[in-house]
């Protein structure tokens, strides 16, 4: 096994400010406080194996060079301080691990000793080994993941919130005081651009940007990219802003110091400050609570994400100007969005609106099985369901129906239901089918134009119409 010592230290990059922060690794304490963020881990609070913090240690070394420093403050220090908690023993039993991450049911926290317990494998530390990390690798968490929430619901501010918020923004009368324009300012770019805290903190006077053309002004910010980790820089992205935004921005930075440079933060306090991420939440909170609304910087990214959403908006266009690092959340608000929530309701006979249709759907008179001679009951196969004994066809007997039996039959005048069958358990085998062609299709896209799903969703409400004249 690998003996492994860390460096003496190492220097983590601010991409904000430019500026280096050494982190000494024999300290008892580790502290940085970097692009608005602080990361304290008190080591001697720890009760582990001197081996065991050893290898942590290595660990948040590497996710401080390899992932943001919120993901670390907000991550990995938080998985550290539950795993002391629990007192896992060191070396790790498979079954131990599971019984933790049952524990804590946190999806986060699971996910991030997954990483450990696989980049401590990789590095051949002591006491990992890959029969125990296939065992926690292949567990899965009973709790959701952290957009699971969206798939579960159409994330929304109702209009007449909205409505509120505007009336804020749109004042007529711009603040002329600093205090009061920077904070009508942060509400502004929210409802516009809707980034997150980190990407306020991030800007600086030079995102401004103002183009005079033929006698018209246009305004645009260039917005940084706080959780792009794919280069050294700082990544940013040109938004268009309102000509009320852009002009509050100019009365804004007129009001600024007058020695700061192109380079200076955008938001700041008591000077020069810059304000810190914490600060700006705080700010945009309170502007919420003055019009009696509960609402977040977070609500306002959610529902940018959900509006884009139900204009049809690509999952890569939306993960582009929400500024995510992959198209997994975008897809979230894709599949939330109401229209698709409307398609999948109708296709699967529970929609309430599409009630007034089951009028269209006529079959043959219902009778008792008796009325009917058995060579012409009907019986057919829904997916791999065999179905029989629901009702009688009503063709000539030398007559062979061309269409689908089951599938075509409850739309069909020909067709009598029987007031014995169990029409209950063809709606659900037809509902399983449909849910499978739904799958399939919103994973390729195509849910809106899917001839079979429309075709199945008549026969659903056609067997609703029979389970209704038999209730």
């Amino acid at each position: 096994m690998k003996t492994i010592s860390l460096p003496p230290k190492i220097i983590i990059y601010s991409k904000i400010s430019q500026e280096s922060f050494p982190l000494k690794t024999s300290d008892d304490i580790w502290r940085l406080e970097i692009d608005g963020q602080r990361l304290l881990i008190k080591w001697t609070t720890y009760n582990f194996p001197d081996s065991l913090k050893l290898y942590l240690k290595s660990f948040i070394l590497h996710r401080l060079q390899n992932r943001s420093i919120a993901t670390v403050v907000s991550g990995d220090a938080r998985m550290i301080t539950q795993l002391n908690k629990e007192q896992l023993n060191f070396p790790f039993e498979a079954q131990e691990v599971i019984l933790f991450f049952n524990k804590i049911k946190n999806y986060s926290a699971t996910s991030i000793f997954k990483s450990f317990y696989k980049l401590a494998l990789v590095r051949n530390y002591y006491g990992f080994n890959s029969e125990t990390y296939q065992k926690i690798k292949e567990f899965k968490n009973s709790t959701t993941s952290p957009y699971s929430n969206v798939f579960l619901r159409q994330t929304y501010i109702k209009p007449n919130e909205l409505e509120k918020v505007y009336s804020i923004i749109h004042n007529k009368e711009i603040p002329k005081n600093f205090h009061p324009l920077r904070d009508n300012i942060i509400v502004n770019i929210s409802y516009e651009l809707a980034p997150r805290r980190s990407q306020l903190f991030s800007l600086i006077i030079a995102d401004f940007k103002v183009i005079n053309e033929s006698g018209n002004k246009y305004y645009s910010i260039n917005l940084p990219m706080s959780k792009k980790r794919s280069s050294l820089k700082l990544e940013k992205r040109h938004r268009k802003i309102s000509s009320m935004l852009g002009e509050k921005i100019e009365s804004y930075l007129k009001l600024h110091p007058k020695n700061i440079t192109s380079t200076s933060p955008f938001f700041i306090e008591n000077g020069k400050k810059r304000l810190s991420v914490d600060k700006i939440g705080e700010i945009f909170k309170l502007q919420m609570r003055e019009i009696g609304l509960s609402i977040s910087l977070t609500d306002m990214r959610h529902h940018l994400a959900q509006s884009l959403a139900d204009q049809g908006a690509s999952a890569e266009t939306i993960a582009e100007i929400m500024g995510h690092n992959s198209t997994m959340p975008a897809r979230a608000y894709i599949t939330a969005t109401p229209k698709i929530a409307e398609i999948k309701a109708s296709a699967l006979g529970k929609s309430q609106k599409y009630g007034e249709l089951l009028q269209m759907f006529i079959t043959g008179e219902v009778i008792d099985e008796a009325q009917a001679e058995k060579d012409r009951w009907v019986q057919g196969v829904i997916g791999d369901q065999y179905i029989g004994g629901i009702g009688s066809c009503g063709l000539p007997n030398n007559t062979v129906c061309s269409k689908n039996p089951v599938y075509s039959c409850y739309t069909c005048l020909k067709f009598h239901p029987f007031k014995s069958g169990n029409h209950t358990e063809v709606k659900l085998n037809l509902q399983r089918e449909v849910q499978k062609f739904i799958d399939i299709s919103e994973q390729y896209g195509q849910l809106k134009y899917n001839r079979p799903i429309s075709q199945l969703e008549n026969t659903i409400l056609a067997v609703n119409k029979v389970i209704e004249k038999l209730s």
